[in-house]
């Protein structure tokens, strides 16, 4: 009997360190998921605050561009307030020359726009972190927007030498 009760307790025994070891194993990975998801969250945040950053640049970019066009807006209006009415009919050469730069401005806009088609078309084939795409973008918006801006200079300094000539 007692030899009997020993094997019982003696199998008991080796079943429980084999329940207890996988428990330890199952614990030991818990824990160890527990450590993935704490990085992943640290690195969902950082992904989040550098996109909300590029967010805002995107915005900025945006409403640089709407200036732009508001300012190329009031630059046609005022040229269409100078011209006299008798001479409305007529197109002058400064009136030839905004539109020839309004024309200007509007390729430089699609070419803008195809630019950025082309940079996000080629970034989804050699990056896969978005990031570096939204950057590549603003790179792009900023460079067109760095030459309209000038473009613009140069027109509001050949508006003034033609009113200073008439």
């Amino acid at each position: 009997v007692l030899h009997s009760w020993e094997d019982r307790i003696h199998n008991q025994s080796l079943s429980f360190d084999t329940f207890a070891s996988q428990v330890l194993q199952v614990d030991t990975e818990i824990i160890a998921s527990a450590g993935k998801i704490k990085s992943l969250r640290a690195e969902h945040d950082k992904l989040k605050s550098r996109q909300d950053a590029a967010d805002q640049s995107i915005g900025r970019v945006l409403e640089q561009q709407d200036a732009m066009g508001r300012l190329l807006t009031t630059l046609q209006e005022a040229l269409k307030a100078q011209t006299p009415s008798n001479e409305a009919a007529k197109p002058t050469r400064i009136h030839q020359m905004s539109r020839g730069l309004s024309i200007q401005f509007a390729e430089l806009d699609r070419q803008a726009d195809d630019l950025t088609k082309e940079t996000q078309a080629a970034q989804a084939s050699l990056y896969s972190e978005p990031l570096t795409t939204i950057v590549r973008i603003l790179d792009a918006h900023a460079s067109a927007l760095d030459s309209m801006q000038g473009q613009v200079g140069e027109m509001v300094d050949r508006i003034h030498q033609l009113q200073h000539r008439l």
